[in-house]
């Protein structure tokens, strides 16, 4: 199963990440070096794995939140109200993906699955 997730913000930007597998909560670490974050709008561009971090927190979900990325900082975060940061990651060297670190009001989520 794949999964891409689409966050659409009151800034009208848009960005999400892509997943190989299924969105699951787990204590345990999920995705691939597949896994990657990525900006629609206002610029598309894909930020991969970055092999030379030698990081593989792809993505975490349990019952308050769930984040993708790791290390210092998350790519991205969500809580359970929906409040939602994005911070330069060293698992995929992005930098925020709303294009700036703080709080983020969510305007719109879509779920895509392929199988």
């Amino acid at each position: 199963m794949y999964v891409v997730v689409w966050r659409k913000w009151i800034n009208k930007q848009v960005f999400g990440f892509y997943l190989l597998g299924g969105l699951t909560r787990s204590t345990e670490t999920q995705g691939t070096r597949e896994t990657f974050v990525f900006t629609i709008k206002p610029d598309l561009k894909k930020y991969g794995w970055n092999s030379e971090a030698k990081n593989d927190t792809f993505f975490m979900m349990n019952k308050t939140n769930f984040s993708v990325g790791g290390g210092d900082s998350l790519a991205l975060f969500v809580d359970e109200e929906f409040h939602a940061t994005s911070d330069k990651c060293i698992t995929f060297d992005n930098p925020p993906l709303n294009g700036k670190s703080g709080t983020m009001e969510i305007v719109n989520v879509e779920i895509w699955t392929f199988e």
